[in-house]
């Protein structure tokens, strides 16, 4: 991946801001109300564009008080999560929350387990544990997990997410060490961007043949209807 160049300011508080200049400042998330501003940008974005949550009909409410929320708040600490606000504005547009994926067990906190959807995100993790064991022995900061990434329904299409991702990949690189980046996407042009930084598919689930082992009988295929395509687990190399 090329190298971008870090341009980066303290402010008042624990914020670190990079293109000083840009229509956008792009910051490492660190507030609490910040955080809680992403996670209703997330929920918005996904309750209306994300393949899964669309399928599933979680609500912009449901989706922030038991996904977005509570998962945000539990990696906030390790600062690796970026976030961008129009400059004229103030407002929060897109974020991208990340994570060292070596200590997903102590983050991986929402309270929707048990359903079809966690279930299947935990069988995507435990292949990509084995995808990355494979290249080499996972370690602490030596894989960025993208958990979430959003941007606000009507500034698609304008470059805050390419921006936030290769940001923060670069930022964990160089700050850190960290040496490769993991994500999952049922989003199409999310998985583009991956594609354009070199990001390779290392497995992946087919929803509509996934058996769902907590699903009772009646309930093994939960996503029969499923009609968005393989589940990727997606690895770069930064």
């Amino acid at each position: 991946m090329e190298a971008l160049k870090l341009q980066y300011s303290r402010t008042t508080n624990c914020t670190q801001e990079f293109d000083p200049d840009g229509e956008y400042a792009f910051e490492v998330l660190c507030s609490e109300q910040d955080t809680r501003e992403c996670a209703r940008l997330t929920a918005h974005s996904f309750s209306s564009s994300n393949p899964m949550t669309v399928f599933k009909g979680i609500s912009p409410d449901i989706y922030y008080e038991n996904v977005a929320l509570p998962l945000m708040m539990s990696v906030i600490d390790q600062r690796l999560s970026l976030f961008a606000r129009q400059r004229a504005t103030g407002e929060i547009v897109g974020c991208i929350i990340a994570a060292d994926f070596y200590l997903k067990p102590h983050y991986n906190v929402t309270t929707m387990s048990g359903i079809a959807h966690e279930d299947l995100i935990a069988d995507l993790d435990t292949m990509s544990y084995g995808d990355f064991n494979l290249e080499e022995q996972l370690t602490p900061n030596s894989v960025l997990y993208f958990l979430l990434q959003a941007t606000k329904v009507g500034e698609e299409g304008k470059g805050v997410a390419s921006r936030l991702i290769q940001l923060a990949c670069d930022y964990a690189r160089k700050t850190k060490g960290f040496k490769y980046a993991h994500a999952q996407s049922s989003n199409p042009a999310m998985r583009h961007i991956y594609a354009k930084m070199g990001g390779q598919v290392t497995s992946q689930i087919d929803p509509t043949t996934w058996i769902w082992k907590n699903g009772g009988s009646g309930n093994e295929y939960p996503f029969r209807e499923w009609s968005a395509g393989p589940l990727p687990n997606i690895g770069i190399r930064l």
